[in-house]
C-alpha cells in the first residue's frame, strides 16, 4: 500500500502484440476476463503421438458493429525438458449477445493438435479489443494408446449448453446424459468381449446412484489400429441436481 494515485496507459493503446507475449511470459494468470478450458486425449494418427483436443469458452464483451474479435494464443510445454511443443494464435468472434442476467456473453474455441506421451503445462491468453486480458493455466498428463493392451480415450460427455466438447458438463433434471468413450486394441478379437459399465456418483459419494452400460458400436479396423465406441446415455430422471 502507498499514498497516491498514477493513471497507467490506456489498455486499448499498448501493442496487441507485446501484450499477449507479455502475459505468456508472466509468472501468473490473469483473470481481468474470465475464461475456462479443457483438453480430451484421443489415439492420434501415429503410434507415437496422441491427439489432444483442447475446449475453451470465455466471458467477453459482446460485439459491435466493427467486427474485430478477440484474440487467443496458447502454447504448449513439456514439463520434463521445458521445450514448447504446440502453439498457435487465432481469433475468435464475440459472442452476439449477453447471457440472461449478465453483461457480457460466452464465446467458445477448440483446437487440436498431437504430442507424444508425457506430462505436460498448457497457458492459453484471451485478449478482448479494448485491451482487456485473461490467461489460464492447465496441466496434463499424455497417455500412450497405442500399446499391446486394451486402452482408452477421454470419455467425451454431452452439455445442455453447448455443441461439440464442452468445457463443463451440464444437463437438466429429467434429461438423459450421453456420451461416447473411445476404446483401442491390436486386434479385433481383443475388442470382442469388452464391456463399458457406467455408475453415477454424488461428487465426494462412495456409493452410485444409477448404473448402466454402455451400447458398443462394431469393431473398427485400419491396418494394425483397431477401435470400438462405446455410447453412453443415462436417463436422469429424479436424480437430485448437484455435481
Amino acid at each position: 500500500a502507498r499514498s497516491g494515485y498514477a493513471v497507467g496507459p490506456s489498455l486499448a493503446s499498448v501493442d496487441p502484440k507485446r501484450a499477449i507475449d507479455a502475459a505468456m511470459r508472466a509468472p501468473f494468470s490473469q483473470q481481468n476476463l474470465k475464461l475456462d478450458y479443457t483438453t480430451y486425449v484421443l489415439r492420434g494418427s501415429a503410434s507415437d503421438t496422441q491427439r489432444v483436443v483442447m475446449s475453451m469458452a470465455a466471458e467477453l464483451p459482446v460485439a459491435s458493429s466493427d467486427g474485430v474479435g478477440a484474440d487467443v494464443v496458447f502454447a504448449v510445454r513439456n514439463v520434463g525438458n521445458g521445450r514448447i511443443v504446440a502453439a498457435d494464435s487465432d481469433r475468435i468472434p464475440l459472442p452476439e449477445a449477453p447471457r440472461p442476467g449478465a453483461l457480457v456473453g460466452t464465446s467458445y474455441y477448440r483446437v487440436q493438435f498431437e504430442v507424444p506421451p508425457g506430462v505436460y503445462l498448457m497457458r492459453v491468453v484471451v485478449r478482448e479489443p479494448g485491451g482487456l486480458m485473461g490467461s489460464a493455466d492447465r496441466r496434463f498428463s499424455v497417455r500412450a494408446l497405442a500399446g499391446p493392451g486394451v486402452t482408452t480415450g477421454d470419455l467425451i460427455l454431452g452439455s445442455a449448453e453447448t455443441t461439440g466438447l464442452p468445457v463443463r458438463v451440464s444437463a437438466h433434471r429429467g434429461e438423459a446424459l450421453s456420451g461416447v468413450l473411445e476404446i483401442y486394441g491390436r486386434s479385433p478379437a481383443q475388442l470382442d468381449a469388452v464391456q463399458v459399465n457406467i455408475e453415477l456418483l454424488p461428487f465426494g459419494a462412495e456409493v452410485a446412484t444409477m448404473f448402466g452400460r454402455a451400447a458398443l458400436d462394431a469393431v473398427k479396423s485400419a491396418g494394425d489400429r483397431v477401435s470400438r465406441a462405446a455410447r453412453i446415455e443415462l436417463p436422469f430422471g429424479d436424480v437430485e441436481p448437484g455435481e
